[in-house]
């Protein structure tokens, strides 16, 4: 924030004129900061004399007394030398010294060279940049080059280590075979043994989730009575005739996909056979609650169809009426059913 002026003038190189020169151009410097309204003639300035060549005690002398205003402060050789850090015989050389020693110091804050001046200078910088950036790319280099050439020595021991144990071991697997008796196959039979058990054990089934749906669907219907309850997991449905009834539904054919065939998906499927409880000659009421047991039963998540084989009274128009009331099962007090429920295929 300071405010700076540069006055430059000629003096002459001889000591007994030199003197007198340096107080006439302090004295045209103060004259030069009051035209410039820098500072006024009656204000103290102070004035720094370098005296590189211990030539001008007098001339500092001579200032501080022309002028009170003026006071002057000298600096010989020896305090320069002592200031800057320098040798007293470099500046004896040449007082260009001094400023070759401070640029050393510290890098200015302005350059007015030509960047035709600093090109060189620029590219003595960038090369040791360059080198520096080599240096530090070949040593992460090495660095990782070492790492890996411990890495896999590490890993080769640890190949041959693991490799003597292994033979350890096969030795002593084949001393201790030589003492057992001899097996009743091969070892490809017992393999093969084995693959088929555990084939069959992921595909056997339980009656678990079927007898659970069904427990689902009864606890609604309690006047609902079940007398027999079959099951089965094979290829074909529940018949309730006693045999076996191929699946046809178009349905569980398509989700087989095409080229598929039913023999070899198998499912579960049971029969369910029951009778209504405390029947008093009601078919509709007994039909109506067997129709509602099967409703149940095909909203279940688990199940694919539910298909009634048997009611207590055939109400279809095409069947020709037949039989005798004795028979009725009103008087017997139970309305008898049966039907097929197929689970859907658990993935």
């Amino acid at each position: 924030g300071a405010f700076r002026l540069s006055r430059l003038s000629r003096a002459n190189t001889a000591d007994d004129a030199q003197g007198r020169a340096i107080l006439d151009e302090v004295s045209n410097t103060r004259l030069y900061l009051h035209a410039l309204r820098a500072a006024t003639l009656d204000e103290s300035v102070t004035v720094l004399l370098l005296d590189h060549a211990d030539t001008q005690e007098g001339a500092a002398r001579a200032i501080s007394e022309d002028n009170p205003n003026l006071k002057c402060s000298r600096l010989s050789r020896a305090d320069i030398a002592e200031r800057i850090k320098l040798d007293t015989a470099l500046i004896t050389l040449s007082p260009a010294t001094i400023y070759l020693r401070l640029l050393a110091a510290q890098t200015p804050a302005n350059n007015l060279a030509p960047v035709t001046v600093t090109a060189s200078y620029r590219r003595y910088r960038l090369r040791r940049q360059l080198f520096v950036a080599s240096a530090g790319v070949l040593a992460l280099g090495i660095a990782w080059a070492g790492f890996n050439l411990a890495q896999y020595l590490s890993i080769t021991d640890d190949i041959q280590q693991a490799a003597q144990r292994t033979a350890r071991v096969n030795a002593e697997y084949q001393e201790a075979t030589k003492q057992f008796p001899e097996a009743p196959t091969t070892a490809d039979n017992l393999r093969r043994g084995i693959e088929l058990a555990d084939k069959l054990r992921a595909s056997a089934r339980t009656p678990e989730q079927f007898l659970v749906v069904v427990s689902r669907a009864l606890e609604s219907s309690p006047e609902v009575s079940l007398l027999e309850v079959g099951w089965q997991y094979r290829p074909v449905e529940y018949d309730a005739a006693g045999g076996t009834a191929a699946i046809t539904q178009p349905a569980r054919t398509a989700e087989r996909g095409p080229g598929t065939s039913a023999g070899n998906q198998r499912i579960q499927s049971g029969l369910l056979s029951g009778q209504i409880r405390d029947f008093k000659g009601d078919f509709r009421g007994a039909i109506a609650s067997i129709n509602a047991l099967a409703e149940r039963l095909n909203k279940d998540p688990a199940v694919e169809s539910v298909r009634i084989v048997q009611l207590p009274l055939n109400a279809s128009p095409t069947l020709a009426l037949s039989g005798n009331t004795a028979d009725s099962p009103a008087q017997s007090g139970a309305a008898e059913f049966k039907m097929v429920v197929v689970l859907k295929q658990r993935t």
